[in-house]
């Protein structure tokens, strides 16, 4: 079997990866392509040639060339006119952030004065969003994209993940879909279905992580549920066997702090998450506020801050010498997709005793590894917690492994006692990682899963989803 696996960029190669191996394996040809690239882009291009590298069933088959013709712009702003008006939905009412980045990313200017409107009906939105998704569907099917797929000669085609504002890999939906080839939407993290764009078209088969996402898939994007599968999250596959390379002292030393104290981790968030200056100031006053108890348990630790891998360069110059048994590291960019710089993350969570953070996957993975997961609910930081719809599934109180505080004392006290009782909150983070994660079982490996799933929707043998009969339960 032949995929032709459009990746919006490269960098969602580190979503799939052990999926692309996998499927490898069971001698299945797979091409990878670009939609876009840039600087920054020809760089983790080359992990791509890395992986096409190992493998002779792996083939680069390089960027599609994105159309500049006046249908290609109209096209692109009537997707980003359906993209604004998603936000619109009374579920969304308080997220002003994801309107306002939705504006200025894909809205067209003309239609700016729509930022008046807080909400609507969802009725009437849906019947609007439904006119310009009619609209979209007669738009003339690009050539190009057609050829390109006719060239690659396909089983199935995969789209990963299609709700890019104004996203051009429309393009080769509604041209795989014109050719009769079957073909999936891949959604590669938690939050692509709630903070991004719409999927406008409507694939033979979404594949996601969980139960929450196909009612996400339902609620917000019009998909039946009947084409979205769940097949847990293959990204996170290497955590649940991963050992840790290097011993705490070795780790230690690597990072600069001391082996023989309890540390605290604390996982930056991305730019969208949060301001940096003000993620760099509120540290400081975390730090300096733990340093200050007198609360048993926080008598003897150290801190380690990991900037979030996009943002090392406003790290880069933060001056905590004032404190000590402080470290940032590292303060150059990690390669996620090289092995050293995956190990040495998996070290940073296995080694510490608790994490905090804003709003950061790194939160799910310390999960994975049984850490106590926190966090602080901070106005400043209210665009990337309250105004964020995939945060509250990381809240405690909705199944998710984070204990939030509404102020520092608080934090401090849930802090310590976590530090005092980490083995009380197995259970919990247990029962997250199965419904959140791995919803066919702890044991059951999602690239494994996923990788059957392509192999029905290749060979035109795909089933109707029917959780109730692959999701086992948690005791």
């Amino acid at each position: 079997m032949r995929i032709l696996w459009v990746l919006l960029s490269a960098d969602y190669l580190r979503f799939y990866d052990s999926t692309i191996i996998e499927l490898t394996r069971r001698g299945h040809e797979i091409r990878l392509a670009v939609s876009e690239t840039n600087t920054a882009e020809n760089i983790k291009r080359s992990k791509i040639s890395t992986l096409a590298a190992q493998s002779s069933l792996v083939k680069d088959v390089g960027e599609i060339v994105q159309s500049k013709s006046r249908l290609a712009r109209l096209a692109t702003g009537l997707r980003g006119t359906i993209d604004y008006l998603r936000f619109l939905h009374p579920d969304y009412r308080q997220c002003h952030s994801l309107r306002v980045r939705m504006k200025y990313k894909a809205l067209p200017k003309w239609l700016h004065g729509l930022d008046r409107i807080r909400s609507m009906d969802e009725i009437w939105l849906n019947r609007i969003i439904g006119v310009l998704q009619w609209l979209e569907r007669c738009l003339p099917n690009n050539q190009e994209a057609i050829r390109f797929i006719k060239e690659h000669a396909p089983d199935a085609v995969l789209v990963t993940p299609l709700v890019k504002a104004a996203c051009s890999q429309v393009d080769i939906v509604k041209a795989a879909q014109s050719l009769g080839i079957p073909l999936g939407v891949a959604i590669a993290s938690w939050d692509n279905l709630t903070n991004k764009g719409l999927m406008r078209v409507t694939p033979d088969r979404v594949f996601v992580w969980n139960e929450k996402q196909r009612d996400e898939a339902q609620r917000y994007h019009g998909v039946d549920k009947d084409i979205v599968i769940a097949t847990g999250a293959p990204a996170f596959d290497k955590w649940f066997s991963a050992k840790p390379t290097l011993s705490r002292q070795d780790f230690c030393n690597k990072v600069g702090l001391p082996d023989d104290k309890t540390i605290i981790t604390f996982m930056g968030s991305s730019s969208f998450i949060v301001d940096y200056d003000s993620e760099i100031r509120f540290v400081a006053n975390w730090i300096r506020k733990l340093g200050h108890s007198t609360l048993p348990g926080l008598q003897d630790v150290c801190f380690l801050i990991r900037p979030h891998p996009y943002s090392c360069q406003f790290w880069r110059d933060a001056d905590f010498s004032m404190f000590p048994d402080v470290s940032i590291w590292p303060r150059e960019t990690p390669e996620f997709l090289n092995e050293d710089d995956q190990a040495t993350f998996f070290d940073t969570l296995y080694h510490c005793s608790a994490v905090v953070g804003i709003n950061t996957s790194a939160m799910i993975e310390a999960a994975i590894l049984g850490r106590p997961v926190h966090t602080i609910l901070i106005d400043e930081f209210s665009r990337g917690q309250h105004q964020t719809i995939h945060f509250r599934y990381l809240l405690k109180e909705n199944g998710g492994p984070v204990v939030v505080a509404n102020d520092l004392d608080a934090h401090c006290h849930q802090l310590a006692h976590s530090l005092k009782y980490a083995d009380d909150e197995s259970p919990l983070l247990k029962k997250f990682c199965h419904d959140f994660i791995r919803p066919h079982g702890l044991e059951k490996n999602c690239s494994t899963i996923l990788a059957d799933e392509l192999e029905k929707l290749g060979s035109g043998h795909c089933q109707t989803a029917n959780l109730s009969d692959s999701i086992v339960n948690v005791n």
